[in-house]
């Protein structure tokens, strides 16, 4: 029997009631205080501060507990002896002596918590026919339990619904230290304009953090706001890995203002190996906005990796900033999502993705896109800012505007899609100057289809060449440059050393951002006037002028005829020069077929980058082609040596695959010549395509 006093102890597990609620004793009549008895107890009288326990026990009610109605209270299980509760996110494990097994109830939940100010700390909540445990209240703690797992954390002990469930409005109650795993529902389900924080749980998780004891969704949400998922502290994080579902199922009406910091969303606990949910890492319905995901601020990123399907969906008014999407925790390794990292919906709006400084993205290794962005009729979403982010080896594109793989620009950016399907610049060169870098690009977008100025963003590019890995700097593009070439200067803001290949993108006054443009690999300690090759006999003849060198060792020429490259020659350089110079190299006998030759710049210190690729066909074949000067002013050679006339068609493209000249030329048996003028191109890359009936010769060549 328990007399009169602040603390209610618990001394038999058994499940009577209370004989007289509120005189301040807890005694089902027969000298026991049993926890039910106790929950009575505490909710008639004002006095009682805490329900403890006497010894470990497991309690077995046949029907559901009553709702702890009564405020500032504690229920706790670590007073029982033998119990502790250690840190779950650093390795630590609780050691829980009091376990509440639902199996006996036909309904009902584990616990139900509707009073505010009360804390329920170091039980086990198991095998209830629905939640865990269900929070109303205001100032609600729930740490240092296990809810649906046994009492070792290792194996699911299911409750059919919810681990917790979290409902009511305007309160916001804390969930920390907690093992939430093995429920038939969501781990946490977090109501209509409720708000939680959400610190150092293991949700989906064994109590090691290292394998899977999956909820349907790790967390679920509709209507939530003001929560916050996470912190900043290495203690904070959540590890929310394993589910079947989503990390994060949320949004909906009235949904806002909800953060998540510092978590680790389909790892393991160290934040090293792949403990991926089944679906997407978060997910994100429509909603009011306002998420924030990861901040700019030390450990305020999340790593989200390991997903099998995208990374993060976002709905509008999302910022994602200072993540590692598809990575370790580091940075460095090989946890892709199953798709795109970042996906935005159809009709999203008013996104901020990274920024050029701290709050950068690292997204990298994922099934899909980097970041991709659905539109379609009826769906086009805009101003998503997309910057500063480093990703690189994606299976698709860095930044795929309409998830539909790469999106040519279009004349004066006409056209209409995700974030106005913006045109890309088109860059011309890079070149080294000084301590800076000189930029000649264009973007053929007309005022009345962009807001301008645009913002011209440069990264150094993956090792494929298609996205954006480190960002390096930045211009302004106004709008009395409107779709003409410029040149323009910045000081990159980390080292760019030779050969670096760069890509850019371009991004509206109002926050549109496009894809990354084609690739330029023009920051040469080497600037290369032209190169060419001419047939003689059965030997290919390679001629390349320099208008500078510096730190010029040499080239290293390169053939291919089949798959691979092979070095067939190098030839000296001058070091340092700032006049012309010619070098030539000649070939062995080559046997019939087409040739690809390429030049590997070499630097005194090692460093290395690569020409352009320029081909020839050698005898045997129907033609032999030649296409020079590359670069090139107003006018070019096309050199044809034919074995038979007839008609063949001459194409030439930009980086974007756009038709910008076509002629049908006929050709005789024999040498034939013509003169290409190409004064009205603007300055950048091309390529000519010479179609002679099944046979392609394709050449990329520079417009000064």
């Amino acid at each position: 029997m328990q007399l009169a006093a602040q603390i209610l102890t618990v001394d038999s597990s058994g499940d009577t009631s209370d004989a007289t609620a509120g005189d301040g004793i807890c005694d089902d009549g027969t000298g026991v205080c049993t926890l039910r008895a106790a929950i009575e107890e505490a909710n008639a009288n004002a006095s009682i501060t805490t329900i403890a326990f006497s010894s470990a026990m497991t309690i077995s009610p046949a029907t559901a507990l009553p709702n702890i109605s009564r405020a500032n209270l504690l229920l706790d299980g670590t007073s029982a002896p033998g119990a502790s509760c250690g840190t779950l996110v650093a390795g630590t494990a609780h050691t829980l002596q009091v376990i509440i097994d639902g199996s006996g109830q036909a309904s009902g939940k584990g616990l139900s918590v509707t009073a505010n100010d009360v804390t329920v700390q170091g039980v086990v909540l198991q095998n209830g026919p629905s939640d865990g445990m269900s929070i109303s209240g205001n100032n609600i703690t729930v740490q240092c339990c296990y809810i649906g797992t046994d009492q070792s954390g290792s194996g699911a002990a299911a409750n059919s619904g919810h681990g917790i469930s979290a409902s009511g409005v305007n309160t916001m109650n804390t969930i920390k230290n907690n093992l939430i795993s093995g429920n038939s529902n969501n781990g946490v389900y977090i109501g209509i304009l409720h708000s939680i924080t959400a610190t150092g749980n293991l949700i989906g998780t064994n109590a090691a953090g290292n394998a899977a004891i999956a909820n349907q969704d790790g967390i679920g949400s509709f209507g939530s706001k003001n929560c916050i998922i996470g912190g900043s502290g290495a203690t904070d994080r959540n590890v929310i890995s394993g589910n079947n579902g989503d990390g994060f199922d949320g949004g909906g009406t009235g949904s806002s203002n909800n953060a998540f910091y510092g978590n680790y969303i389909g790892t393991d606990i160290s934040g090293t190996a792949d403990l991926g949910n089944g679906g997407i890492g978060i997910r994100m319905h429509n909603g009011n906005g306002s998420y924030i995901i990861g901040g700019s601020g030390a450990g305020e990123g999340n790593v989200i990796s390991g997903n099998g399907s995208f990374g993060i969906r976002i709905m509008s008014g999302t910022t994602v900033m200072g993540n590692y999407i598809g990575t370790d925790y580091a940075g460095t390794s090989d946890l892709g999502n199953d798709d795109t990292g970042i996906y935005l919906r159809g009709g999203t709006d008013d996104c901020i993705i990274g920024n050029t400084g701290s709050g950068s993205n690292l997204v990298a290794y994922n099934g899909g896109a980097g970041i991709a962005y659905a539109g379609s009729s009826g769906t086009n979403g805009s101003n998503n800012m997309i910057q500063g982010n480093s990703t690189f080896n994606n299976s698709g594109l860095g930044i795929d505007l309409n998830d539909d793989g790469a999106t040519a620009n279009d004349t004066d950016d006409a056209d209409v899609g995700a974030n106005n399907l913006q045109n890309c610049p088109d860059v011309a060169s890079a070149q080294p100057n000084g301590s800076d870098i000189d930029v000649t690009f264009s973007v053929s977008s007309i005022t009345a289809n962009s807001t301008y100025p645009l913002t011209i963003d440069f990264y150094k590019a993956d090792s494929d060449s298609e996205e954006g890995q480190t960002w390096i700097g930045s211009v302004s593009y106004t709008s009395g440059e409107a779709t003409t070439s410029v040149t323009k200067s910045f000081t990159p803001a980390v080292a760019t050393g030779s050969g670096e290949v760069l890509v850019a993108t371009a991004t509206d006054a109002l926050g549109n951002t496009s894809e990354f443009s084609p690739p330029v690999s023009n920051l040469l300690p080497v600037e290369l006037f032209h190169f060419t090759v001419q047939v003689d006999d059965d030997k290919a003849v390679l001629r390349w002028t320099t208008a500078s060198e510096t730190n010029n060792a040499g080239f290293e020429v390169e053939q291919k005829s089949g798959h691979d490259w092979e070095r067939i020659g190098f030839v000296a350089g001058a070091g340092h020069s700032t006049t012309d110079l010619d070098y030539s190299f000649k070939t062995n006998a080559l046997a019939a077929g087409q040739y690809f030759f390429r030049l590997r710049q070499m630097d005194y210190d090692g460093q290395a980058v690569y020409s352009n690729i320029i081909s020839t066909k050698m005898a045997g074949t129907n033609t032999l082609i030649s296409f020079f000067p590359n670069p090139v002013a107003d006018q070019a050679i096309l050199k044809i040596v034919a074995e038979k006339e007839g008609a063949m068609n001459v194409l030439i493209t930009n980086t974007n695959g756009q038709l910008v000249k076509q002629y049908t030329l006929e050709k005789s048996d024999g040498e034939n010549q013509w003169k290409v003028q190409l004064g009205d191109l603007r300055a950048g890359q091309y390529f000519l395509q010479v179609e002679d009936g099944g046979e392609v010769f394709t050449q990329r060549f520079m417009r000064q």
